[in-house]
């Protein structure tokens, strides 16, 4: 039986605070980095490589190229719908219920799981479920979730807590999902909605507001190191250090990828450009560069980069940092891009 969580988040070893610290100032600069683009398509992308990563999790295999042509003509076999409804919930995760004046409700918990499970009655469940074993009794499962006369109580005080936005926000939603997973409030659908809900986390206490990070390709391209997070912090005494530092590990992977997505989609764009600028110039168009659209057409206008409170933010300009901050900066410039990257103030 899981304890209630404290809205205030608990004391941690100097290595996972030190991992989540890293963690939480990556988001910042991927989202300063992303916001200074401009780029209107990335997280578009991000959002269906989330939900084709959670499903794949759950073992519902889709291509990218299938979940495109089922959005597109609204149609599909199962997995494919399946995966539709887990990109609306997601979508809906990082909008309507990631503004940060809005408590989270236990029916807001409710109205996510439905949409991505919407053959299910919404509610909370009212029978015992369990995860893996022979699947017909619980008696030799891997875990087995608290009863379900315990999950409205245990639900409400997971809300309360998502609603609640001091303190580092990789740790918050590294508890949040792990503590959804413990109660696993539902009969189906759990997992998708515990991960939709990390990005709730995430956007709510302003860790990250451009870009979404598609953290469910980590945990699916090492399930086993993921479940092995979650075991951890289900030990009694909790193991919540190795929970959190394997939950900020994720996310700097994850980071890491939409960075390198970002700069495909850039190369990509500027490859389009010149095509196009080369076909108006062999047929003679004047202006070669068309106007319609700005110069970013395709991958929208540049942004302002907006500030944020870190330790390697953009509320001064570089020039004006001391070279021990310089160095600081370009360490995370490191652990995000693989590279120091230039200023975007």
């Amino acid at each position: 039986m899981p304890d209630e969580l404290a809205n205030t988040l608990p004391e941690l070893g100097p290595e996972a605070k030190r991992a989540a610290d890293d963690a939480a100032v990556v988001l910042a600069r991927l989202d300063e980095r992303i916001n200074a683009s401009g780029s209107t398509y990335l997280n578009h992308l991000l959002i269906r490589s989330e939900s084709i990563s959670s499903s794949w999790i759950e073992g519902n295999r889709l291509s990218p190229k299938k979940l495109a042509v089922a959005e597109r003509l609204k149609y599909g076999d199962r997995v494919a719908l399946d995966v539709i409804a887990n990109v609306r919930a997601t979508e809906n995760a990082i909008a309507e219920i990631a503004d940060p004046l809005r408590p989270i409700s236990v029916k807001d918990i409710e109205d996510l799981q439905h949409s991505i499970e919407p053959r299910l009655a919404i509610g909370l469940r009212e029978v015992q479920n369990w995860v893996g074993g022979p699947g017909n009794s619980p008696l030799c499962a891997d875990f087995v979730p608290p009863p379900p006369a315990e999950v409205p109580r245990l639900v409400a005080n997971l809300a309360g807590f998502i609603t609640a936005t001091e303190g580092n926000p990789v740790i918050r939603a590294a508890i949040a999902h792990a503590q959804f997973e413990t109660i696993h409030p539902f009969t189906d659908g759990n997992g998708r909605t515990g991960r939709a809900l990390v990005h709730t986390v995430l956007k709510r206490s302003d860790a990250l507001r451009t870009v979404l990070v598609p953290i469910s390709t980590v945990f699916a391209s090492n399930t086993n190191a993921y479940i092995g997070g979650l075991t951890a912090y289900r030990k009694d005494p909790s193991d919540l250090d190795q929970w959190v530092i394997a939950f900020a590990e994720a996310v700097e992977a994850a980071a890491a990828s939409a960075a390198l997505l970002a700069e495909d989609i850039e190369a990509l764009d500027q490859t389009v450009r010149f095509d196009l600028a080369e076909h108006r110039r062999e047929i003679g168009k004047s202006p070669v560069h068309p106007r319609a659209g700005g110069h970013h057409r395709f991958g929208g206008g540049r942004a302002r980069s907006h500030s944020r409170c870190c330790p390697s933010g953009s509320r001064r300009a570089r020039r004006g940092r001391s070279p021990q901050e310089n160095q600081e900066s370009q360490r995370q410039d490191r652990l995000l891009f693989g590279r120091p990257a230039p200023s975007v103030c």
